[in-house]
């Protein structure tokens, strides 16, 4: 149950939201796609050879390619 507070949901309330909605999109954690060294999108291994690839794996649990996928950044993008 979220805190009253202000409305703010922390600590292990968010982390247990941030883990239900990503089993619901993904049927894993992130953390359970660390421990497999896998995407938490299309569960294939990471090319972490790039330090950004690698941040992001760190940060989302998406690949290069699934981030793209997910941010619409890819061969068209103005970025």
């Amino acid at each position: 149950m979220p805190s009253e507070k202000m409305g703010v949901i922390q600590g292990d309330e968010l982390q247990d939201l941030k883990d239900s909605s990503a089993r619901t999109a993904f049927g894993m954690t992130k953390h359970d796609a660390h421990e497999r060294q896998i995407c938490i999108m299309c569960k294939k291994k990471p090319d972490l050879s790039k330090p950004v690839n690698a941040r992001e794996y760190e940060i989302s649990g998406l690949c290069d390619s699934c981030f793209d996928e997910i941010t619409n950044i890819g061969e068209d993008s103005d970025f």
